[in-house]
């Protein structure tokens, strides 16, 4: 194990800490945070925040802890692409079509980032994370959101 491999966990794990306090500072000076049964709009942000600090405080920790571990890190162009073009797609069709084809969508596209491509799984998981989703952010939270509007224009 070099210092190298443990220096760049220690840096990932510092920048993960200073932007997760950043955004918990900037969500509850800027935006009501609200309590849990009532959240505000600063609420969701401050919770990520502090869970982003968190998980870069455990990355240093990690970092002086394990030993022998080697991590090589793949880019792949495709994958990346395909993970963006899915979320893009999603926030261009939720309110036109709705909650569970928007996920449907956003899944059959980042799922081609994955080698082979698995249409049967893709639509299952598709189908699961609207239908979860809906219950979650409508049933659940009361957003205005349809599971299917078909407005196409």
């Amino acid at each position: 194990m070099t210092k190298y491999w443990k220096n760049r966990d220690v840096l990932s794990g510092l920048l993960f800490v200073l932007i997760g306090v950043f955004v918990a500072i900037k969500a509850y000076v800027q935006y009501p945070v609200g309590a849990i049964g009532r959240m505000g709009p600063g609420y969701f942000p401050l919770i990520l925040g502090v869970a982003l600090a968190f998980i870069g405080v455990v990355v240093i920790a990690l970092s002086f802890k394990l030993t022998g571990l080697e991590i090589k890190a793949n880019f792949r162009l495709r994958s990346v692409l395909s993970v963006l073009l899915g979320v893009l797609l999603f926030s261009q069709t939720v309110e036109r079509l709705g909650l569970i084809p928007a996920a449907l969508g956003l899944c059959l596209v980042a799922a081609a980032a994955e080698k082979p491509y698995q249409l049967g799984r893709t639509l299952l998981l598709g189908l699961f994370l609207g239908v979860l989703t809906w219950l979650i952010f409508v049933l659940g939270l009361e957003m205005n959101l349809s599971a299917f509007a078909w407005r196409i224009a």
